[in-house]
């Protein structure tokens, strides 16, 4: 693991499908854990799927 694929996925539930990733990011908003405009992207580090959401510029924060 390189060190900036430990700095991007640390702390991030990581989803190998993204049917998992949704079913998550929809348990976060059903339980106000996260705003409805929380999104689900593939890694470009890890390749599995996290859950964040977009900021202004369409880029992915975490």
């Amino acid at each position: 693991m390189t060190g900036t694929r430990r700095r991007a996925c640390t702390g991030k539930k990581s989803h190998r499908r993204r049917p998992d990733a949704d079913a998550h990011r929809d348990r976060l908003i059903a339980s106000g854990a996260a705003p409805e405009g929380i999104r689900v992207y593939r890694c470009r580090h890890c390749g599995f799927f996290h859950v964040g959401h977009s900021g202004p510029t369409g880029k992915i924060h975490r």
